[in-house]
């Protein structure tokens, strides 16, 4: 066989077999798994946020960006510190940074850092929220997750660790809270040592919060 068609073979062989081997692992690119999620950088712990949505996310200076194909919508964040509202961090007025927004997690730096993630499969929105080692020791059990078109619905936060100081809970969001295929929305999703009746009252000079809409 002439040594051109024999090398032409072979190369074909070469492509099939590497186009295979890429549709079989497809699947194992994005993960149920939120161990996979959590990626060690030098000086912090990030949440992969294209991970966690499977490729229909990123975020930005506005917040979560969500892009599916179809679905066309940013969920945005802010919380308050004992009375401060902050938009995604808060430093007191000594410099001090006590609390932050963000994907990036820095567990023992006794920073409160804590982040949600929005997820929509089939129309049902899955929210998944994670909070650090120092929001367990600060905070810890009277953290409770408060979420729904009027926040109705209730959970305290269970500190299942996904990674090193970093701890995850899942929840079903109200479907009933969007509109206009996810573009609009009432009420939220709030996280930190708050009850419904705190909300209800108005009673927000005490607690420590974050909150995605």
């Amino acid at each position: 066989m002439d040594k051109k068609v024999v090398l032409l073979v072979i190369f074909l062989l070469i492509i099939v077999s590497s186009a295979y081997f890429l549709i079989s692992n497809k699947k194992d690119v994005y993960s149920d798994n939120p161990k996979t999620w959590i990626e060690d950088k030098p000086t912090f712990k990030e949440i992969n946020v294209d991970k966690v949505t499977k490729g229909k996310a990123y975020v930005n200076y506005l917040g979560e960006q969500y892009r599916d194909g179809i679905i066309e919508t940013v969920f945005t964040y802010d919380g308050i510190y004992k009375g401060k509202i902050f938009d995604n961090q808060y430093t007191d007025e000594n410099g001090n940074l006590l609390i932050k927004i963000s994907n990036e997690l820095n567990p023992g730096d006794g920073v409160l850092d804590g982040y949600i993630i929005e997820r929509i499969e089939d129309n049902n929105p899955v929210a998944f929220i994670f909070l650090d080692e120092d929001w367990k020791n600060i905070i810890g059990a009277k953290t409770n997750i408060i979420w729904g078109k009027d926040y109705e619905r209730t959970v305290k936060f269970n500190f299942d660790e996904i990674d090193d100081g970093v701890y995850m809970h899942e929840i079903l969001d109200d479907p009933d809270r969007f509109d206009n295929n996810f573009k609009e929305s009432v009420g939220g999703i709030v996280v930190g040592d708050i009850t419904k009746l705190n909300i209800e009252n108005n009673e927000l000079l005490d607690v420590i919060i974050i909150r995605m809409i």
